[in-house]
């Protein structure tokens, strides 16, 4: 067996596994298995439960090694760092097989063995619970964030133009771009959307550079809670 590799970690904003961690912890196994390490290729910030494989510059990267049959062994902290999908989950780590790569994982040990139908299965339960528990934390994201929603609470990413969050993290109207908005409104419906958009950058050094429709069309602006079941 070749003794070169690359290592592979993931992280979803919404999963706890820590970059650095799974860093240090594939070191230590290519250490203790006399693994010589190419390169350590990362996806941060990207759910392998919500979006397929195509949208990870990362693992395709590490498909495309394997493709051209660069990849002799490929570490990774643990399988769910792959997908999160069971099919999905299946089928990468099929090619990989098919191209002649390894795969290592520091909490599972070697989990593709060519031919070898126990290692198949294994994997299969492996991809429906880490399916199942992808599902799970998805489905307590939801419930905390409509919970919020109830509350008048912000549940996080950019909030609308014109409106701030207080102490409590309830969303209130920001005095100071209170104007901005009527302006905008008001700008709009007279002239249009391009004369509203250079109003804006010449009265408030605001750029909007796609269509007003964007924050024109948000609910809050005509009383309904800010929620993403509302919006």
């Amino acid at each position: 067996m070749n003794n070169s590799c690359y290592i592979y970690v993931r992280k979803s904003n919404d999963d706890g596994q820590n970059v650095e961690h799974q860093i240090q912890s594939c070191k230590q196994y290519c250490e203790q298995h006399n693994l010589k390490v190419l390169d350590i290729i990362k996806d941060e910030g990207i759910s392998a439960y919500r979006k397929d494989y195509k949208a990870r510059e990362g693992l395709n990267k590490i498909l495309e090694l394997s493709h051209n049959k660069q990849l002799d062994n490929l570490i990774i902290f643990e399988s769910s760092r792959i997908s999160r999908r069971m099919l999905e989950a299946q089928l990468l780590i099929a090619q990989l097989t098919e191209n002649g790569s390894i795969i290592h994982s520091v909490t599972e040990g070697i989990i593709n063995r060519d031919d070898d139908e126990f290692s198949d299965l294994m994997n299969s339960i492996r991809a429906f619970n880490n399916m199942h528990s992808s599902k799970q934390t998805s489905d307590r994201i939801i419930s905390s964030k409509k919970l919020l929603a109830q509350q008048g609470r912000w549940m996080g990413g950019q909030l609308p133009l014109g409106y701030t969050v207080d102490k409590d993290n309830k969303i209130i109207v920001d005095e100071a771009q209170r104007q901005v908005v009527l302006d905008m409104f008001e700008y709009y419906l007279k002239y249009g959307n391009k004369s509203t958009q250079e109003m804006l950058k010449e009265k408030y050094d605001i750029v909007i550079k796609r269509s007003l429709s964007m924050y024109l069309d948000k609910r809050i602006y005509i009383g309904y809670p800010y929620s993403q079941e509302e919006t």
